[in-house]
């Protein structure tokens, strides 16, 4: 029941969405902010929020992202009894490619392991948007 309740308010958000074209961000700060902002409505499972944070800014198809809001609660469920209670949320770190890919990574550190969180920004000629987000559970992968 929940995961119908989701699908049909992740489809209600992004009906304003839909037929808008994308907006820019200014600054790298700014795309910092958004993140962050989306980061913590994850940590409390409202995945309708992030979607309305994120979607004006984001190129990613509605259809992608009602998708991945199903995914986000379905893991969720799936992984928070071997993760234990959430602990905390911990920037990580801040990834660019030039002066046109931006990435900032997450961790939601559980009592038991963490979930890796990102987001990926990507600035043509001006202006910043949100081409990508995700998240998966092998933090280990992170060391270089």
């Amino acid at each position: 029941m929940f995961k119908r309740l989701l699908s049909i308010a992740i489809v209600l958000l992004l009906a304003g969405t839909a037929s808008a074209q994308t907006q820019t961000i200014a600054s790298e700060s700014e795309c910092r902010v958004l993140a962050d902002r989306a980061v913590a409505m994850m940590a409390q499972d409202n995945f309708p929020e992030v979607i309305t944070a994120i979607g004006p800014y984001t190129t990613l198809p509605q259809e992608r992202l009602i998708k991945m809001g199903q995914q986000f609660v379905n893991q969720r469920q799936t992984l928070l009894p071997v993760l234990g209670k959430r602990v905390a949320m911990e920037f990580i770190r801040q990834e660019k490619i030039g002066d046109s890919m931006l990435r900032y990574l997450y961790l939601e550190k559980f009592e038991n392991n963490a979930l890796v969180i990102w987001f990926t920004f990507y600035r043509p000629e001006s202006g910043w948007k949100m081409i990508d987000l995700g998240w998966f559970d092998k933090p280990q992968t992170l060391f270089k």
